[in-house]
């Protein structure tokens, strides 16, 4: 997987948000710990797995993310900025 964020279309955008869902999948398909994380009283530690997930996806490519799980990480000049909710809904 080659990421492109600078001056890709949105298919190509798109194609790369598929595959940080598609990272969440596998990190969490045999994930045990479903409990809170210990770093926040609202966070577990699922939604910390999913967000790590995310970012070793997406930030390679330049992608700017702002997580409800962690600090806003800047887009490179003319990358899209991603906003994420990890597991939205977590304690549903």
């Amino acid at each position: 997987m080659i990421l492109r964020a600078s001056g890709q279309d949105p298919s190509e955008v798109l194609s790369d948000l598929h595959d940080a869902v598609d990272a969440v999948f596998e990190v969490l398909v045999d994930h045990k710990d479903w409990g809170p994380s210990g770093n926040r009283d609202d966070q577990y530690a699922s939604d910390v797995v999913a967000d790590q997930a995310i970012r070793n996806v997406l930030e390679p490519g330049g992608y700017g993310l702002l997580s409800e799980e962690a600090a806003m990480v800047s887009a490179r000049d003319g990358c899209p900025m991603v906003v994420v909710d990890p597991i939205d809904g977590s304690t549903n």
